[in-house]
């Protein structure tokens, strides 16, 4: 019993071994992907991509964000309004029309962004250094064709976003 099953072994063995390698390479080891670098795995989805939504009419807007949770009419200083302030996404982000597009955008619902420049990268911008930086506020002035981008801290994240388009 023991003549017959040392060649089956042996043969078992060869095939095993055959299988396994690679007739390209000539090589035993199969392939891994590759490990997700640190970047890769930190790497978060945009919450708002600013300059979808910055200057657009509400039609437009309604179509990237969605049904408004509510409307009112405003009369922000310096601005020839009274002007329609809409919210979507339950709140999370107030827009405010001056002369039909959408120019005063403020962003309450800021998830996990942090007070810090790295958090335009999630507004759809790119990360630059800001205008003017202190413990209250950072804000970016002319960035990407946008008037004003200012953070609002909490704690290490943000409480809010306030954005100016261009036009006012």
């Amino acid at each position: 019993m023991k003549r017959t099953s040392m060649p089956l072994i042996i043969a078992l063995a060869v095939i095993w071994l055959i299988g396994c390698g690679n007739s390209s390479t000539g090589s035993t080891a199969t392939s891994l992907p590759a490990p997700r670098t640190a970047a890769a795995q930190t790497q978060k989805s945009v919450l708002l991509d600013v300059l979808s939504v910055a200057g657009k009419p509400q039609a437009q807007v309604d179509a990237l964000l969605g049904t408004p949770s509510s409307s009112k009419s405003v009369n922000p200083s310096g601005t020839n309004c009274p002007c329609p302030e809409i919210t979507y996404q339950d709140d999370g982000i107030e827009i405010i029309y001056i002369d039909g597009v959408a120019n005063w955008i403020t962003i309450n619902d800021t998830a996990d962004l942090r007070f810090d420049k790295e958090s335009l990268s999630r507004l759809g911008l790119p990360v630059a250094e800001p205008s003017y930086s202190s413990r209250e506020t950072m804000r970016w002035d002319h960035l990407s064709g946008i008037r004003q981008i200012e953070f609002f801290p909490e704690g290490d994240g943000l409480f809010y976003v306030f954005i100016k388009t261009a036009i006012n």
